[in-house]
Formats: structure tokens, sequence, C-alpha cells
């Protein structure tokens, strides 16, 4: 490889692949999952907003041979093509402290003068950025803490049914989805099925490009005690196999809508059967997957272009309710299961985002959940763990642009015994809290912050 050629002419040099294209939504990117361990490290330079750059770093994170990995992205406001406009420092410090806080490494890349001279500027903002990162670099240590992960496949980096979103698309709209709720979450690589039950709960997003190992690996994870959420038939052996139903084709209609059934309204927000929830592509129909835990039903527009004789000026309506299960959630073994025919973790209207929370909710439970937090959606939770301690550090997407104090608020940790101290880093001032010995919680209340804050929850014990 022209790694093993580098090493023989340089020994002891590491190398890394760009591995960019890894994480790319553009299906004609292709690269598989082997680049990841071409190298002694993983990275890549990328130029997404930032829900795009924390499900990058998290999953370089995964797949890394060796930590850190590496996320770079150019100083060039939005892309390398803008030669003479530059990010904000906030938001350059929002792109290293993020890499930072899945503990990754970061490459700013500048642009030269054709004279050959250098911005000073723009090192010296850069400069100021990085000064921001090293006093909490001594506590990049330990290992993630993960309720969840997104599976992520690589070679599925396609759309084979036509609807319009593939699964790199909605697999970082799920991890998006899961931030917005302060679940700690990962990317786990479809070619990592061993670590599938370091997990509570998978969410496999309009999953597509996995082999059968990795279905039967799926199949095995929820029999055994895990919590799957499965969004599309991209893979119709393994929602076949699932369900026992067969993928018997797709709508005609572009517009479908779910009906929520009676006993299940209640986890469909402002849905119900007579005002469903509408859902603008086509969806698959499963026959004979039986009665079992079907939460809503397909519902067919009677009146639409293309589809009836008749049509409404703007939308197309609710019309005839089928017998197709729209949304699945079932116990399969030890395990339990969610499937939606339509990825609605992809949906950025609030309304639809509310549903897809109640379904984290019955997959993963507040009560099971490692933090809860009264934080503003767009603040990040990552935890690490070492021996004796959980850092816990917290990332706002809004002060990156937008100049703002996160308020204080509450937050609580899931551990079996009570903590001596928590500590705000990188200054350690003890910050008070209370541990609740029958939830098992430690609660505390964080300091205003902006951009980023890191605190330290401290055992007496190792391994506690």
């Amino acid at each position: 490889t022209v790694s093993n050629a580098a090493k023989r002419l340089r020994p002891g040099i590491t190398t890394e692949h760009n591995y960019a294209s890894g994480v790319s939504p553009d299906w004609k990117r292709c690269v598989n999952e082997s680049v990841s361990t071409a190298g002694d490290y993983c990275g890549g330079d990328l130029y997404g907003d930032l829900y795009a750059h924390s499900f990058a770093a998290k999953y370089y994170q995964g797949v890394s041979l060796n930590q850190p990995f590496e996320y770079m992205t150019s100083r060039c406001d939005a892309d390398l093509y803008q030669h003479t406009v530059t990010k904000s420092e906030e938001r350059l410090a929002a792109e290293v402290l993020l890499t930072a806080a899945h503990h990754g490494a970061s490459l700013i890349i500048d642009a030269i003068e054709p004279d050959g001279t250098l911005d000073m500027r723009t090192a010296d903002k850069i400069g100021r950025v990085y000064d921001r990162q090293i006093p909490y670099e001594k506590y990049f240590i330990g290992k993630p803490v993960y309720d969840a992960a997104v599976l992520y496949s690589v070679s599925g980096k396609y759309d084979p049914d036509g609807i319009g979103v593939n699964h790199a698309e909605t697999s970082v709209k799920a991890v998006r989805r899961l931030i917005e709720e302060h679940i700690p979450v990962g990317v786990l690589s479809a070619n990592d099925t061993d670590k599938l039950r370091q997990y509570r709960c998978i969410i496999a997003s309009q999953i597509s490009g996995i082999g059968e190992q990795t279905i039967n690996a799926l199949i095995g994870y929820v029999q055994g005690g895990g919590r799957l959420y499965l969004s599309g038939v991209c893979e119709r052996k393994l929602v076949e196999r699932l369900f026992g139903g067969t993928v018997t084709g797709f709508t005609a209609s572009p517009t479908v809508y779910f009906s929520p059934s009676e006993n299940a309204a209640v986890k469909f927000g402002e849905f119900t059967e007579k005002y469903p929830l509408q859902v603008n592509h086509r969806v698959p129909l499963i026959s004979g997957s039986g009665e079992n835990g079907v939460l809503a039903r397909i519902n067919i527009p009677s009146v639409c272009p293309g589809i009836s004789p008749f049509v409404s000026i703007h939308t197309c309506p609710p019309g005839d309710l089928t017998g197709y299960p729209a949304v699945i959630y079932r116990k399969i073994g030890k395990g339990k299961i969610l499937w939606s025919a339509s990825p609605i973790e992809n949906d950025d209207r609030p309304a639809v985002r509310k549903v897809f929370s109640e379904f984290m909710g019955l997959l993963l439970p507040a009560d099971e959940r490692t933090v809860l937090a009264e934080l503003p959606k767009t603040v990040e939770v990552n935890m690490f763990r070492t021996g004796n301690c959980y850092t816990v550090s917290l990332l706002d997407y809004i002060s990156a642009d937008d100049e703002r104090i996160v308020p204080p608020a509450g937050i609580s940790i899931s551990t079996p015994v009570s903590p001596y101290s928590v500590k705000r880093l990188p200054e350690g001032n003890d910050i008070p809290f209370t541990f609740d010995h029958e939830r098992k919680r430690a609660e505390f209340v964080f300091e205003p912050f902006s951009v980023f804050d890191m605190y330290g929850v401290f055992f007496g014990i190792e391994n506690f």
C-alpha cells in the first residue's frame, strides 16, 4: 500500500489518507470503509455545517485506528473558494472546540497570496482560537460515553428506491435529532457490528449497502435485548426478517399520510387519524407483517395530481386509510424495534421532530438516559469516562454565529455512586451538586457560557 511504501522509505512516520469522501453525502464520491484503516489515524477536510461536522467527528473517532483523529476545515467562509472572506473567531472556535469535544485534532486551512504572503490577521485569529483549546487538552482522555449510535454504511450513500434522500443525509439528520434531545450519540460503522452491544439503542436510518453479516448482527442485537430504530426498506431482507411480511412495492402517490391508531395517538403529537402526519415522498408497502404493534397506517390521498381525476389547488388532502403499516413498534426476543416507513428523522419541521422525539422515548425512556438536561436544543453534550471521572462538555451551536450567553440550567448525570466533587474545568472551581440515591443521578447547575464549557464529575474510587 501507499502507507507501507512510505514507511519503508521513512521508518517511524505516521500516515493518513484523506477520508472526507467517507462522510460526504454525495453518492458520486465513492469509497469504502477500508480507507479508514489504510493509515495510522483517520481524518479528512470537510466544509458542512456544525451538525455535519459533529457527525464526521463521531464517525472518525469510531473508526480511527489511533487517536486523535484529524478534522480539517478552512478559515474561508463558507468554502475554499472564498479567498478573502474569513469565518468569525467564534465560528472558528466552535469548529475547533467541537472537534476537541470528541478528543480530535483540528487543522485549519488558510489561503496563500500570489506573492507568497499570508494575512497575519488571520494567523493571529487562528492562534487565539487554539489558545482557547489548550487549557482543556489535559482532559482529552478516556473513552466516550454514548447511549445510542447511528449505524452508518459508507457503501450505502445512494437512494435505491428513488424517494429523494439517501442514507448518508438521513444519518446526519438522525445524529442532529439526538443532539437536540441531549442524548449522547456516536456513529457506528456498519463494519463494526461487534460493537453493537455497547449501545442501548441503534438508529439505522434509511440503512442501505449492508451485507448478510450486518443484517444477522442487527437481528441478533435486538433479540438479545437491544433497541433498534429502523426507517425505510432499502434493505428489504432486514425488514422482512424482522417483521415476517413482504415488501410488495411503493405507493404511487408522492404524497402520503401516516394515520395513528387511537391507542398510539399520544405519540404523534398534533397528528390524528383525521389529521394525519404528511410525508412528501413515496413510501413502501408491506403485506403480511401482522397487526401486532402497528402504531400508524398509510393513508392515500384521494385528491392528488396524477393519482385521481380530481385535484386540490395546492395540496393533496388525506383520503383513504389503507391496511398497510406506516409505523410498527414491536418486541422481538428480549429487545424492541420501532420501524417507520419514512425517515421522519430527516424532517426539520417542529411538529414532525416532536414525533421522532416521542419514538425515541419509546426506545430510550428518559429515566434510562445518561444525561438529562434543561438546555437549548442547540447545545450538544459529550461525555468521556476515565478511571475516576466523567468529563462533560457543552457546545452551543448558536454562539458560533450569533453572540449569546447560554443561561444557567440544570443537568443530571446517571451514575451508580455519588461523586465526591463536581468542578468546572479547566479552572477547577467547585460546583454544588446533589445526588439522588433512589434514581442514581448526580445533579448540578452549569454556569453561564458562550460556545464551549466543560465539567468534571469526580469519584473517590477507580472504575466506579
